[in-house]
């Protein structure tokens, strides 16, 4: 089961659309910003040093490429997003 773990204001909105679009199954665990700071919660930083989001949790492993610093491009998030969103419904590519 796909497991989204959400901030909310933050660009894990964008997954959360593309799980609608794509109509695949998934759970939204929602977290909320501190209403001063407008800092991540210490719930989500125990799972993400930066508490970053969307965090992705398939079969109870985390994904953390969705919110990693080191990715160079916001085009190989999507493209990895993606790949890994049709193994995980078991369709493939269409070229």
């Amino acid at each position: 089961m796909l497991k989204i773990l959400h901030l909310g204001h933050s660009q894990s909105e964008r997954i959360v659309w593309l799980r609608e679009e794509l109509g695949v199954p998934y759970e939204l665990v929602k977290y909320t910003r501190d209403p001063v700071t407008r800092l991540s919660p210490p719930e989500l930083k125990a799972l993400h040093p930066l508490g970053a989001a969307p965090l992705i949790e398939v079969d109870g492993m985390l994904l953390g490429w969705v919110s990693d610093i080191r990715i160079e491009s916001y085009h190989t998030i999507w493209f990895e997003l993606h790949e890994d969103l049709l193994r995980i419904v078991g369709r493939k590519r269409q070229e």
